[in-house]
This record gives C-alpha cells, structure tokens and sequence, in this order.
C-alpha cells in the first residue's frame, strides 16, 4: 500500500514537472512568433514633405538594393473632406474636381469650367476617397527606366495630383493592374518604387468627365421653355471638334454619354 502511494506521488510529481516544460518552451516561443509575423507585416518605408510641397516616400533598401522588409504600409492618410482639388489626367482627357466642405455640412464638389452642372453621385466621392488615403499591400519592385512598361508606367493609365487642405500636394501615378487580381501597380511622389494598392480603389482615377457629369441636365443647361438641353461644349485632348457637336446632339436627346 505504502508502494502504491510512494508510486502516485512520483507520477503526480512528474506530470506536474512535465506541465512546466511545456509552459515555459512553448508560450514565450509562441509570443516571439506573433511578434515577428506582425513587423513582418509591414514594411519599412520613410515619408516626408519636400521643400515644394510634395508628400514623398522612399523604401527602405540595403545596399544590394534589396527591399530590407516588405509588406503592406500607408503612402498617405488623409480624409476627402481635406481635399481642395483633384487634377486627374487618364485616357478620357483632363479634368479638374474641386472640393469644398463648409464647416458642419457635407463635402460639395464641382468640376472646373462646368460648375452649373450638376454631378453624378458618388463618383466624386470615389475619386477623392482614393485620392485622400493610399495603402499598399506590398512593394512590387522599382522603376528603373527598363521595365517601365511591364508595370504600365511607360504611358501610364492615370496620374492624379492632389492638393490638400494645408496647402501639401501629392502625385499617384496608376500603372497596369497586376497579374491574379493581386492589384494595380502604383508609384508615389517622384520616387521610383511600385506599390501594390487596390484594384476596385485606383479604379476610381479611370474615371473622366463624360462620367462624372449627371445624365439629369439642370435648368442652367436647359432651354427654360423647352425643357431641353441646350448645346454643351467639352474640351480636351481627347476632344475634338466633331466629339463636341455628338455630345451637344447627344444633350439635345437627353442621351447617355458612351
């Protein structure tokens, strides 16, 4: 009996010796692990404001010019109601979106040269939404003068500049989408690295003016007797003169821009 007792207590000793191991190897492990996985995250980049305005960031590379640490990170982190102006040159042309939030009340926007009309809701928003704040999912590589045109930065899908509210300035040039719906390449500021952002928000600077402009035509664009539009003249490089005589037609219509 005496053996039997003497037999429990060893057992009982050693599962309680045995529980303590396995306490003190695994948990500090285990928290050094969620340490690393969470500064792996994200990547080292520095950002500034050059001596002209310009919000900049460069990538923290060694000396072969390696990236040091990749992963995911912010270029800059503003609201849209801090927007005073967006100028966004894609495909469609040139335009202009001006920004204006009155204390207490909600963002207006306007596009310059056509502020009698009226705009599409929501695509105002989209465009200064994606302006405002750039993430990143990952840095993608550098733009060394040779490989411009693997990521579209050759003749580039948009480059939008934006003016803030404190008078700061940012440029976000919007490449190819990358392969696998990963997201689109994007460069920001003067600097050469690309940036992995995301597709459904850079898609927001393909848009252009025939877009933003509301298929309701307002009565500054109307004839007040007839109800019906009058001619409306757009301009830009992607405009000509036969361009504006069909979107005057298609006015006149009440047609959908294509």
């Amino acid at each position: 009996m005496k053996n039997k007792k003497v037999l429990f207590a060893v057992i009982a000793a050693a599962v309680v010796l045995v529980g303590i191991m396995l306490l003190l190897i695994f948990l500090p492990k285990g928290e050094k692990k969620d340490e690393e996985a969470a500064s792996v995250d994200e990547a080292q980049i520095s950002v500034s404001t050059d001596s002209k305005g310009y919000h900049q960031a460069a990538v923290q590379r060694n000396s072969s010019g390696e990236v040091e640490q990749n992963g995911s990170g912010k270029l800059i982190e503003y609201y849209p109601a801090q927007i005073s102006q967006i100028h966004l040159e894609n495909k469609k042309g040139t335009v202009d979106v001006l920004s204006n939030t009155p204390e207490g009340q909600a963002t207006v926007y306007t596009v310059k040269g056509y502020e009698k009309f009226n705009l599409q809701g929501g695509i105002p928003d989209q465009i200064a939404s994606a302006a405002a704040a750039v993430s990143f999912s990952q840095v993608a590589g550098k733009d060394d003068g040779k490989n411009s045109a693997d990521y579209g930065f050759d003749a580039p899908r948009a480059v939008a500049t934006v003016t803030y509210i404190d008078n700061t300035k940012a440029v976000i040039t919007v490449g190819n989408n990358a392969p696998q719906e990963a997201g689109t390449y994007v460069k920001f500021g003067d600097g050469e690295d690309i940036y992995l952002a995301d597709e459904e928000t850079m898609a927001a600077f393909d848009f252009g003016l025939t877009d933003l402009i509301s298929l309701t035509i307002n009565d500054a664009a109307s004839d007040t007797e007839t109800s019906q539009p009058k001619s409306v003249e757009i301009n830009g490089a992607n405009f000509s003169d036969r361009d504006n005589r069909a979107c005057s037609e298609q006015f006149r219509k009440g047609q959908r821009f294509i």
